[in-house]
């Protein structure tokens, strides 16, 4: 049954030592299997014991492979500097013949791999990743997002309070962060 087999296996890898205080990725045990189809709780909402299910401490160089069914989240960084965790992301042939029939279209069916690289693999991951190939190597994005580190909660709000009694009477400020802050 391809409803057993994970659509997408996802592999998170550590750049840098992780610890608590890091912004770990923390796991809910048990939730996302096949046919679950309840919606993951709201934090405010969660156990003491989930909230506290993290994936640390973990030293740089490791890496945790997942079914991306498997309900997670982030939880707060409280060190002075971001906290990286780069994956990968393996799609069965089921979910991907899913996406082509369904004429998806979106950051799971983009062309993300730029010839100089397609042309580094084995003849086997040549045959595999064929359909991965960038027709212009330009057009892959590159890099880390000029926005990739925003502040978030706690410290979200305390430099809101700061920019917004920082404000003459009768000025105005436009916020347009994004649906997570």
């Amino acid at each position: 049954d391809a409803l057993e087999r994970p659509p997408v296996v996802v592999v998170n890898f550590l750049v840098h030592d992780l610890w608590e205080d890091h912004g770990p990725t923390r796991l809910l045990p048990g939730r996302g299997r096949p046919r679950d189809l309840e919606r993951p709780p709201k934090q405010a909402n969660e156990s003491a014991g989930s909230l506290r299910s993290t994936l640390a401490p973990m030293p740089a160089g490791s890496c945790v492979v997942r079914d991306s069914r498997l309900w997670h989240g982030g939880t707060p960084n409280r060190r002075p500097y971001p906290r990286y965790l780069p994956n990968l992301e393996f799609f069965s042939i089921e979910y991907q013949r899913h996406l082509e029939e369904t004429h998806h279209r979106g950051r799971f069916t983009a062309k993300c791999m730029p010839k100089e690289v397609f042309q580094l693999l084995s003849p086997r991951a040549k045959k595999v990743a064929a359909d991965l190939v960038a027709l212009d190597s330009s057009s892959v994005p590159r890099g880390v997002k000029a926005n990739f580190v925003q502040p978030q909660g706690r410290a979200l709000k305390e430099q809101l309070n700061k920019i917004l009694n920082d404000l003459p009477i009768g000025g105005t400020y436009v916020f347009s962060g994004s649906s997570h802050q």
